[in-house]
């Protein structure tokens, strides 16, 4: 944010955005497995991060209001993706949850193996839903 404030000129618009991944939902036939790994997924700070955060959408809000900017809107919307298709983003997100969630020794991996199978039953009957929450903060220098 201080980096921002210095290169913005007064007047200035920026804005502040990030998925909320708390917020990811799987239509699956294993809700309780789907919590535990999307939980899972939010709480693991990988090897690329510093630091994680999964509910960090929802507080960006509170974020730039405590800071000199203005904000003048914050946006919200629903990615839905209906696509399980290799190399489709809902195939990365189950993937990539599962793939977190591998690294839990307390969850089975044949458990997640037969979770991924679930999806791809689910996306065979027209069936499978991914979705997450995004959030967009608009700031103004003033």
């Amino acid at each position: 944010m201080a980096e921002v404030w210095r290169v913005l000129t007064p007047g200035g618009l920026f804005v502040l955005g990030h998925s909320d991944f708390d917020t990811i939902v799987f239509a699956s036939e294993d809700l309780a497995l789907t919590r535990r790994l999307v939980h899972c997924y939010c709480d693991t700070t990988q090897k690329w991060m510093h630091q994680s955060d999964g509910t960090i959408g929802r507080r960006l809000g509170g974020i730039a209001a405590r800071s000199p900017f203005e904000v003048e809107r914050i946006h919200a919307w629903v990615n839905v993706l209906t696509s399980l298709e290799p190399s489709s983003p809902g195939h990365e997100a189950a993937h990539a949850v599962a793939n977190i969630g591998r690294r839990d020794p307390a969850i089975d991996n044949d458990a997640i193996e037969a979770w991924l199978t679930g999806l791809r039953r689910l996306a065979n009957h027209h069936a499978f839903l991914y979705s997450v929450n995004d959030y967009a903060v608009v700031a103004r220098k003033p």
